[in-house]
């Protein structure tokens, strides 16, 4: 082989080799941004579950209307879908209506509540990057129908909220519960 031939033989492998390596380096480099896309750097923090009443309502009576929020905050994680089931006595609370308007939710699995049972059942969720922050999920219009300490709480099997992380890992660790001391309507 003449020399010329040679070196451009080598120029060539060479030419190849840079190629193959630039050509893997990318496919590695897009394969662990794919793969690593979904997770949170930092250890995940327990999310908090919570109700308020959107006015500084500190008086119930018998027969009247109150709006009853259950709020989640990622307390700094990124989530994606929350579930849940808000219980209280049909007896002594009736459930009038819901709204998830202020929900940070895209997408509803199920939205519905039950007079008759007491429930209001929500699923829900965003896709990928998720939802970091404090948003209401729901809105309740409830009436006390009886005077006393009424309990409203969730269902600890039928509550979750799910990290971002591409395990689905459970924040949730406390169950929301609020009690209202309801008087007689004069």
């Amino acid at each position: 082989m003449s020399p010329k031939r040679l070196s451009a033989s080598v120029r060539r492998w060479r030419l190849r080799f840079i190629m193959g390596g630039v050509i893997f380096l990318a496919l590695f480099v897009s394969g662990y941004l794919l793969i690593n896309r979904d997770r949170q750097h930092g250890p995940l923090k327990p999310a908090g579950m919570y109700f308020t009443f959107p006015s500084a309502t500190k008086n119930f009576y018998v027969d009247q209307e109150y709006s009853l929020q259950l709020h989640v905050d990622t307390k700094g994680n990124s989530i994606n879908a929350v579930q849940t089931v808000v219980t209280m006595k049909p007896s002594e609370i009736e459930i009038l209506g819901i709204s998830t308007q202020s929900s940070f939710c895209s997408f509803y699995l199920e939205n519905s509540f039950d007079t008759i049972r007491g429930e209001v059942h929500l699923a829900c969720g965003t896709p990928t990057p998720g939802y970091n922050g404090d948003s209401t999920l729901i809105v309740m219009r409830i009436r006390p129908k009886i005077t006393g300490d009424l309990s409203i709480g969730v269902d600890k099997d039928s509550t979750s909220v799910l990290a971002n992380d591409g395990k689905a890992t459970e924040l949730l660790h406390d169950m929301p519960s609020i009690t209202l001391s309801v008087k007689p309507t004069f």
